[in-house]
């Protein structure tokens, strides 16, 4: 995990006023799938939000310190590692939702979210036109989600349960 992990705020501004503002967790692997995160800006951008990536990255400076990166394992026993980083998280900053655009946290994620009880929103990745992703292959089968997005029509197929919602960008 990332040796300086943001502190967690202890009291929510909006909230001590009654407005209710989300902690959100946005969780992807770096590269286009962080990009597609990005693009949701405008929808989660005025919630208290932070991410999770699992590689190094040059983050923009608009997200500098609301970043935190854990190991890169990917479909080997390691991710069990990932798994307890996900628990940490997700238990240290209780977010109220956690919405990934998919690759190999999301599964580990959504495992922890769904264990502690935090809804989770996957989008399947735009790239995804004809045939699933691994990673939305196990959270759809698994039923970790809360919402699964797909971006083609033509993935109604296999994910019927799920909701066609458009292009992300």
């Amino acid at each position: 995990m990332s040796s300086h992990i943001p502190q967690r705020p202890t009291e929510d501004p909006a909230a001590a006023q009654g407005n209710r503002r989300l902690r959100i967790c946005l969780v992807s692997s770096v590269g286009g799938h962080f990009r597609e995160l990005l693009q949701l800006r405008p929808v989660y951008g005025r919630h208290e939000h932070f991410y999770v990536v699992n590689d190094r990255m040059e983050a923009p400076p608009e997200i500098a310190g609301r970043m935190i990166r854990i190991r890169h394992f990917e479909r080997d026993w390691r991710q069990v590692l990932n798994f307890f980083e996900a628990w940490t998280i997700l238990r240290r900053w209780r977010p109220h939702l956690v919405i990934t655009t998919g690759a190999s946290p999301a599964v580990v994620f959504g495992l922890a979210a769904r264990l502690l009880g935090i809804p989770l929103v996957f989008i399947e990745c735009s790239s995804v036109v004809e045939r699933p992703s691994l990673s939305g292959r196990l959270v759809y089968w698994l039923g970790l989600w809360a919402l699964f997005l797909y971006q083609w029509p033509q993935l109604k197929r296999v994910y019927p349960r799920g909701t066609y919602g458009g292009l992300v960008f």
